[in-house]
C-alpha cells in the first residue's frame, strides 16, 4: 500500500467507533456503492454521520481525519467552515450528517504511476446547500456533468454545489481525476459500479438494511468487504474476500483452535499466511515486520507450512508480551533456519538496545529445547509497550498431532512462559472436530490493550479512538476457489 497503515488503521478504528451510536434508520448503506466507480481501492460508507460525531465516535473522525489530510488539513476546514459564518462541527454536520461516503484510489503499490487520490461524497441540508456558492471565496473552475465546480481555500480544495438537500463532493485539488469520476457518478450509475461487484453482492444477499459498509481492494483484483449494523451495543458484521486468482485449498482446521490459547489474550490471531490466499503484494503489507521477516526465509525451501499465528498477553509487571508462531510442514529443517534467525534478531536488538552483542546458534539441534536469552536486566533498556523483567527472546519447536509426524510450529516471543504456553497448545491442536477452511480467526480486546500499553508509561494516540471497545472477534472461511466468507462481532462498553 503507497499510504500509511497508520491512516489504515485509523479508518477501521474509526469504523468501530461509528457503530458505538445506537443503530439508526437510513436506508442500506450498500446502496450508495451504486455512486462509485469499480475502478477505486478504498470505500468507506457512514450512514447518520451527524449522530455518531455527536456520540463519543466524535474523536475517532477527527483523528481519522489529522492521519489522512494532517494537522494543516484541519486548519483548512476550520477556515472553511468559518467562510460559513459556523463552528467546523455544524458545518460537518449540514455537508456530511445524513450520509457519507470516502473514496480513495491509487492506493496500491506496483499498479502504474498514479498517486493517492482521496474524496468525499456527502449528502448535503438543504440549508447549507443554500449558502455556499453565497458564502465561500471560492472561484469558479468549470462545469463538470451539470454541477459547477469551485476552487476552495486558494485552490487547494474542490467541491461541487450541491443541489437543495442532495449529494455534493469534495476533494483535494491533486485528486482531480478522482474528483472527475465520482461526478459523472453522482445523477447516474456509472457504466461499471463498485456495488456489482461480487464482493458487495455477496454482502447484500441478506435483506436487510446495513448502518455501514468498509471496502478494500487487494492486487491483482482481489476485494475485501464487511457491512453489518449496530443492535444493543453490539456490531454484527458480514465479511467477504473476492479474488481473480484461486485460492489453493488447505487442510481444514478447527475455528475452536484460537479459544485455546487462554481467556487472557488481549490479541490472538490464527490465520493462513496471506500470500496463499490475495498475493505476494497483500502479505507484505499485512503481515507484521518480524513474521514476514522469518517467513521470507523458511519458505526458500518450502519448509514452511499454511498458517501462521500473533498472540500479545499482559506481561508480568505490565506491558505486553509478544508470541508469534510459524507452522512447518519438516520441523527439523525450520529448526535450523529458525536458530539462525532468531541469532540474527538478537544481534539487531542488541545494537538497538546498546548492550552487549550475542552470536550463538543452535544449529537446530534438539528443537523441542526452549531457547532463551535475555539482553536487558529489569532496569534496563527496552523497546515501547514491551513488558516483562528486561528484555529477552525465547523460541522453541513443537510437533503437532493435528500435522504430519514431520509437520509443526516454530514458536517465538518476548516473555519464556507465554512461548511455552503457545507452544503446547499448538502440540495438542486436533482436539476439536474441524470445521472448515480456514482464512482466518481471530479476537482483540482494544480497551484491555490500551491499559496494558499504557502502563508502560507511552503514548498510544493511535488506538486512543478504540478505547470504548471490549472485543473484536471474526473468522474467515475459503468457501471456493475465489471466495470466501465469514462473519464479525465488536463488543462495545458501557462507559
Amino acid at each position: 500500500m503507497r499510504f500509511p497503515l497508520r491512516a489504515i488503521r485509523s479508518l477501521a478504528l474509526s469504523v468501530c467507533a461509528f457503530v458505538s451510536a445506537p443503530a439508526l434508520a437510513g436506508g442500506d448503506a450498500l446502496d450508495a456503492l451504486r455512486y462509485v466507480p469499480d475502478e477505486v481501492d478504498l470505500v468507506l460508507v457512514v450512514d447518520q454521520a451527524k449522530m455518531h460525531r455527536q456520540s463519543e465516535a466524535g474523536r475517532a473522525i477527527e483523528d481519522s481525519l489529522r492521519l489522512l489530510v494532517g494537522e494543516e488539513g484541519l486548519d483548512h476546514w476550520r477556515a472553511f467552515a468559518g467562510e460559513l459564518d459556523g463552528e467546523s462541527e455544524k458545518l460537518f454536520d449540514g455537508l456530511f450528517g445524513r450520509r457519507t461516503i470516502i473514496v480513495g484510489r491509487g492506493l496500491i503499490d506496483g499498479e502504474g504511476d498514479r498517486e493517492p487520490e482521496w474524496a468525499v461524497i456527502g449528502f448535503a441540508d438543504p440549508s447549507i446547500a443554500r449558502r455556499l456558492p453565497k458564502k465561500l471565496k471560492a472561484a469558479p473552475k468549470r462545469v463538470l456533468e451539470n454541477r459547477l465546480v469551485l476552487g476552495i481555500e486558494q485552490g487547494r480544495f474542490l467541491i461541487t454545489i450541491p443541489k437543495a438537500g442532495d449529494r455534493f463532493l469534495l476533494a483535494p485539488a491533486t485528486s482531480t481525476d478522482l474528483f472527475a469520476d465520482l461526478a459523472r457518478g453522482l445523477d447516474r450509475k456509472p457504466r461499471a459500479a463498485l456495488s456489482d461487484e461480487r464482493t458487495f453482492r455477496i454482502l447484500g444477499e441478506e435483506r436487510i438494511e446495513r448502518d455501514f459498509v468498509l471496502g478494500m481492494r487487494a492486487p491483482k483484483g482481489a476485494w475485501f468487504g464487511v457491512a453489518g449494523n449496530v443492535r444493543r451495543g453490539a456490531l454484527e458484521a458480514r465479511l467477504a474476500l473476492t479474488t481473480r486468482e484461486p485460492m489453493p485449498e488447505a487442510r481444514p482446521w478447527s475455528s475452536d483452535f484460537v479459544g485455546e490459547f487462554g481467556s487472557d489474550s488481549l490479541l490472538c490471531v490464527v490465520e493462513r499466511i496471506p500470500e496463499r490466499t490475495v498475493g505476494e503484494e497483500a502479505w507484505k503489507a499485512m503481515m507484521p515486520r518480524l513474521m514476514r521477516a522469518f517467513v521470507e526465509d523458511t519458505r526458500k525451501i518450502e519448509a514452511l507450512g499454511d498458517r501462521y499465528l500473533l498472540q500479545f498477553t499482559r506481561a508480568e509487571g505490565g506491558g505486553v508480551s509478544i508470541t508469534i508462531g510459524c507452522e512447518a510442514r519438516d520441523l527439523q529443517k525450520i529448526a535450523v533456519l529458525g536458530d539462525r534467525f532468531a541469532s540474527d534478531q538478537l544481534l539487531a536488538y542488541s545494537a538497538l538496545l546498546s548492550v552487549g552483542a550475542w552470536d550463538f546458534d543452535y544449529g537446530g539441534a534438539q528443537p523441542e529445547a526452549m531457547r532463551h536469552q535475555q539482553l536487558t536486566e529489569p532496569d534496563g533498556r527496552r523497546f515501547p509497550y514491551i513488558g516483562g523483567e528486561g528484555f529477552g527472546l525465547s523460541w522453541t519447536y513443537r510437533h503437532s498431532k493435528a500435522l504430519t509426524d514431520v509437520g509443526g510450529w516454530f514458536v517465538g516471543g518476548t516473555e519464556k512462559v507465554n512461548v511455552a504456553n503457545v507452544a503446547s497448545v499448538v502440540r495438542d491442536e486436533g482436539g476439536n472436530a474441524a470445521d472448515g477452511d480456514w482464512i482466518s480467526v481471530g479476537k482483540i480486546r482494544p480497551n484491555a490493550l490500551l491499559r496494558a500499553m499504557e502502563s508502560r508509561d507511552e503514548m498510544v494516540d493511535l488506538l486512543d479512538v478504540a478505547r470504548g471497545v471490549g472485543e473484536i472477534a471474526w473468522r474467515l472461511k475459503r468457501v471456493g476457489p475465489y471466495e470466501a466468507r465469514g462473519e464479525a462481532r465488536l463488543v462495545v462498553l458501557d462507559r
